[in-house]
Order: structure tokens, then C-alpha cells, then sequence
């Protein structure tokens, strides 16, 4: 069988490409290799997957089953939840009440954002990472992949996409979104306010 002469890397057919996405055309967009002088045109479905964000949007959830406990810290109070076989406890051994605390733990389980805002200290600046209104701390059980405790921080609502005139007939107000990250993570998400409504509210 044939192979690479002695001493030839095996890489070294391996080349590095860079493919530039330009402007959108009917088709898809307008696309070229790194400095190439020829454009050619990518289809949409390309253009809209290279365009985005390569983290899950799912990451600050957890299934219900490996939740072993919620905290929750607002406006200076903190109320620990720790989940027994018998139910959802207090930190004291009291009770919480079972129909909020269920609706706390459903939103743990299904949050998810609708799109990244992006990366890094900005985008965490703009979300207001200097005064979340609650952070959401999740603690999993030992069968659960890692992280086994993340913290879900829930900055100020998103304003940025409402409509320039809400009276206008032909322009609905758009659904709002508030600012979401998980404080181990370097990405900054928006998720829409009625998913974490449990948060900003729960008493037990």
C-alpha cells in the first residue's frame, strides 16, 4: 500500500482555508476564499449555519431527575432547596409549597435561550452582570455530567428589539427577553422573560 515517501509529514497535503461570507443575494450570499479574487455565492441554508453561534442554547438547564437542589438569591435573601425522596425540603426541613417549588424546578429543566448575545466582558457588561436581579444556583446529583453546581445569573430585560412606535398598527411589540448566563460560561444568552418568571418570583 502506498503511503508518505520517508521523512514526508502526512499532514502535509492538509490545507487551512478561509471562507468569507458576504453580502445576501435571492440565492444565499456572496462567498470567497480567503484573498481569492473569485466570489461565488453560498446557499442560505450555508450562510445561516456558518453565521451562528456554535454553543448550545440549551446549557443552563438540567433534567428533573438529576436535580438535587435549587438556590435562589434575590434582593439579599437566599432560600435553599434541597430534593429528598420524599420531595423538596428547606434549608430549616421545613416544606416549601409544592406547587411553586414544582414550577421552580419545570423551569430549571426546560430553560432555554433563543439566541447569544455574544461573548466576553462586553456582552456580560451589557447584560448587567454587575447587578443580576437573581442568581439561580443548581446543584446536581452525583450521576449527572459536570458541572455538578452552576449558577444562573438573570440580568435586566432586553430593549434593544422593541418597536420604535408600539401604537403602530403594523408593528406588533415584540414578546420581551432579558439578559441570561451561567456564571462559569463566557457566553451571554437571551431568554425570554415568562421562562424565568419562577425566578424572579419564587417564595417558598
Amino acid at each position: 500500500e502506498d503511503g508518505p515517501e520517508d521523512g514526508q509529514d502526512e499532514r502535509a497535503a492538509e490545507r487551512e482555508y478561509t471562507l468569507r461570507i458576504g453580502a445576501a443575494t435571492d440565492d444565499g450570499a456572496f462567498a470567497s476564499f480567503g484573498d481569492d479574487d473569485v466570489v461565488f455565492v453560498v446557499t442560505t441554508a450555508v450562510a445561516d449555519a456558518l453565521g451562528a453561534s456554535l454553543v448550545g442554547r440549551g446549557l443552563m438547564s438540567s433534567e428533573l431527575d438529576l436535580l438535587a437542589g435549587i438556590t435562589v438569591e434575590r434582593d439579599g435573601a437566599v432560600v435553599a432547596l434541597t430534593k429528598a425522596d420524599d420531595g423538596w425540603h428547606t434549608e430549616d426541613g421545613g416544606t416549601p409549597d409544592v406547587e411553586r417549588t414544582r414550577e421552580l424546578a419545570d423551569r430549571v429543566a426546560v430553560i432555554r435561550a433563543t439566541r447569544v448575545v455574544g461573548y466576553g466582558p462586553a456582552a456580560r457588561a451589557l447584560a448587567g452582570a454587575a447587578a443580576p436581579r437573581v442568581r439561580v444556583t443548581v446543584t446536581r446529583t452525583a450521576s449527572a455530567p459536570a458541572p455538578a453546581r452552576y449558577t444562573i445569573a438573570i440580568g435586566p430585560e432586553d430593549i434593544s428589539e422593541a418597536p420604535q412606535d408600539p401604537d403602530s398598527a403594523d408593528e406588533a411589540p415584540a414578546a420581551p427577553s432579558v439578559y441570561v448566563w451561567r456564571e462559569d460560561l463566557d457566553a451571554t444568552f437571551l431568554v425570554p422573560a415568562a421562562a424565568v418568571e419562577a425566578f424572579l418570583t419564587y417564595s417558598p
